[in-house]
């Protein structure tokens, strides 16, 4: 989502090979994503700016972890709900198309994993989001995407639409 929106097309056409754990197609999934990650380390070794593009999904997906409790959700099943709530969040702030949400909806269901979890109340997940690496001044910042194959480091003041993003994965 963060880079490459034919990465993004292919892993959609592909997933029924990925879940089937198809080496072939493994493979290429790895070696791309590897290379999108090493460009942008190697771009932002001091983890000043690009780099915190890698992040996206995870300020929710920790504070889901960390507030339910560290193994009653799978990291990747959090970072799914967190893709969503940042597509969301990204949308209710004029930032990201409705589209992007749609097709990250669709390629979760597709891949198996929920879209939406019973969650602690939206409050005890907004307090554990003030302890994440990329508050910046006491501000929350999310990596947000502008669209499929762009992201974006926001600071998000109105903690009211944070709020509704939770709710877009709460059941």
């Amino acid at each position: 989502i963060i880079r490459d929106s034919e990465l993004f097309d292919w892993t959609e056409r592909n997933i029924s090979k990925i879940l089937k754990l198809d080496l072939d197609t493994l493979e290429e999934l790895i070696f791309r994503n590897v290379k999108i990650k090493a460009e942008i380390v190697q771009a932002d070794e001091k983890e000043r700016n690009m780099r915190a593009l890698l992040n996206l999904g995870h300020t929710f997906a920790h504070a889901i972890e960390a507030s339910l409790g560290y193994g009653v959700i799978g990291h990747g099943e959090a970072v799914g709900l967190g893709l969503i709530a940042a597509s969301r969040l990204g949308f209710s702030l004029g930032r990201t198309p409705k589209e992007v949400e749609t097709k990250t909806i669709a390629i979760l269901e597709k891949a198996g994993l929920p879209t939406k979890y019973k969650l602690p109340d939206t409050e005890k997940l907004i307090s554990v989001m003030y302890s994440d690496k990329k508050v910046s001044s006491g501000k929350l910042r999310f990596v947000l995407p502008l669209s499929i194959g762009s992201a974006e480091v926001v600071e998000v003041e109105d903690i009211a639409k944070v709020g509704e993003a939770i709710g877009e994965i709460r059941l």
